[in-house]
Parts: C-alpha cells; structure tokens; sequence
C-alpha cells in the first residue's frame, strides 16, 4: 500500500529495497487482486506491472470517516478503506457487517494505543512505528497535542530530517 525509506540496514539502498517490494506483485495472475495507493507514485509504477485485478485506493477516505472507530489517524482510515474494500470485492461480505466489524474491531497494542491519562496527560504507546513516516502521521493525529516524545530503535540507514522537523513544529 505505501512504500517509504525501511529496513535500510538490510538492504543496499533504497532502491533495492523497491524491488525487493515490487516482487510481492511479481508473480500475479489476472486471477489475483492487487489493492494499492494510488496516491504513491512508487506504488502506482509497481502496480502497472502487475497481471493482477488492480484495484486503486484513495478517494475511499470519505466512506470511513462517518464509521465510529478506535482507530485514529489519516493512515489508518486509509487502512479501513482497503479492508473495506478487500471485504466487499473478495469475499462478498455486505457492507453493513463490514462496518459493524470495524466498530467493534479492538486496536492492535503499539499503534497509536491509547493508554491512559494521568495529571491531565493524554499518553500513548506508539512503539510499532518503526520508520519515520509512520511518527509523523502520529504525531499529525494528535494535531499539536505532543509535549513529550520518546523515540529510540537501532540505525537502520533511514533519514531523520523530515522527523526532525515534524518534532520542532510540535
């Protein structure tokens, strides 16, 4: 669905791991689906190749956002989209029970989770973002509201900057 600087450690470069991504829709039929972000550029050049039903996700965003959910965040409306979206054209589930399964879906812990307050504090546990990407589309969720963050992890060759910015912003 998205594809940004990961795992830098591992591969040679950024491109390398593209294609070590792209290989994921390599050996599609035209029996298979492909759900993919249209709006990544990267994504859409993989999913050209692809033999695979494709099936482009953005303007989806307006179904999810009138669903209440846990979930909070741009990324993970767009998350509700695809499974929207995977549920209805693959297995033929009514929209209704979709949606009835997302109000009651429980959050993942490490994602965003919220934990509790204490003094006033709003605390989060967001230790499964493991690129920066996914920390800025948190730290834009809880829109300014950030006074501390804690981040850590090991060195795996992916660039801070834009991070860094977002953290000053705050």
């Amino acid at each position: 669905l998205n594809i940004s600087p990961a795992h830098l450690d591992y591969f040679k470069n950024y491109e390398e791991y593209i294609r070590a991504k792209a290989n994921i829709t390599k050996y599609q039929t035209s029996d298979d689906f492909l759900f993919y972000n249209s709006s990544n550029k990267i994504v859409r050049e993989i999913a050209k190749k692809s033999k695979a039903k494709k099936i482009p996700i953005t303007t989806k965003l307006a179904i999810t956002k009138n669903i209440p959910t846990p979930l909070i965040g741009k990324f993970n409306l767009f998350n509700m989209a695809v499974a929207i979206e995977v549920g209805k054209r693959i297995f033929k589930i009514p929209t209704e029970k979709i949606i009835q399964a997302i109000k009651k879906f429980k959050p993942l812990p490490h994602r965003l989770e919220y934990l509790g307050t204490f003094r006033e504090i709003k605390f989060y546990n967001d230790s499964a973002s493991t690129v920066p990407e996914s920390t800025i589309g948190a730290i834009k969720t809880l829109k300014g509201k950030v006074q501390t963050i804690i981040l850590g992890g090991s060195e795996s060759g992916v660039d801070f900057k834009k991070l860094a910015k977002e953290v000053l912003k705050n």
